[in-house]
């Protein structure tokens, strides 16, 4: 009996030991990243010389209506492409155009859809503004006149509201922005607002002076532009 005990009691000595209890997965913790309101994000009101949800800066301001401009290397290049796109490949028919702030979307539609006898434009300024989607965006567009004008006018003093564009651009642009990645070229801008069935408006930047330029004779700067 006593061996048998002994036996039992060896047993339970060579036993092995329980297995740990598992360890619980840990609990990933979630740390709350605040994003800094601004105008990009649409979080915060905009002023001049923001940048926009394009990625554009603001360079007018229209009531709650805000304009934004690429910056002058949309197009992949250094500056805005010049000598390089005519106003429209249809440059003898006439096509209905604004010139007002407010009408620079509606004329790069017009251009770009059939209204005979106009034919829409398959290449040109118009198309190459609309192409162009900064901040993954496909709303941008050639200005009309009147905001070519108003970008002209923020060029000047980018600190201080450019005023009513009917009054045109005086003056040259400003030495910091000019150098800037926003700064403009000193020779002809166009609009997306027709003077004539073979003219278009356009400026230029140096002096801001106005007038008329050639559809296709004339191969201007370009800038698109969005509103939002």
């Amino acid at each position: 009996m006593a061996a048998m005990l002994g036996l039992i009691a060896l047993s339970a000595a060579c036993a092995p030991a329980p297995a740990p209890a598992p360890t619980p997965p840990a609990v990933p913790v979630t740390v709350p990243v605040t994003v800094p309101a601004s105008c990009a994000n649409g979080r915060a009101s905009c002023v001049l010389g923001d940048i926009g949800p394009g990625g554009g800066k603001v360079f007018y301001i229209d009531g709650v209506t805000r304009y934004e401009m690429a910056p002058n290397t949309w197009s992949g290049g250094a500056s805005d492409p010049s000598g390089v796109l005519a106003w429209c490949d249809d440059a003898a028919n006439s096509v209905t155009t604004g010139e007002a702030v407010g009408t620079g979307e509606a004329n790069t539609a017009s251009m770009l859809t059939d209204a005979p006898p106009f034919t829409a434009c398959t290449t040109g300024a118009g198309n190459a503004a609309h192409d162009y989607a900064g901040g993954d965006l496909n709303d941008w567009f050639l200005p009309s006149f009147r905001e070519l004008i108003a970008m002209c006018r923020y060029s000047r003093n980018p600190a201080i509201e450019p005023g009513d564009p009917m009054n045109g651009c005086t003056g040259a642009q400003d030495a910091s922005f000019a150098s800037s990645t926003y700064g403009f070229r000193t020779g002809n801008y166009s609009s997306s607002s027709q003077w004539s069935a073979t003219q278009a408006f356009g400026v230029v930047f140096a002096g801001g002076q106005d007038g008329s330029i050639f559809k296709v004779s004339v191969l201007p700067a370009i800038r698109p532009i969005r509103s939002f």
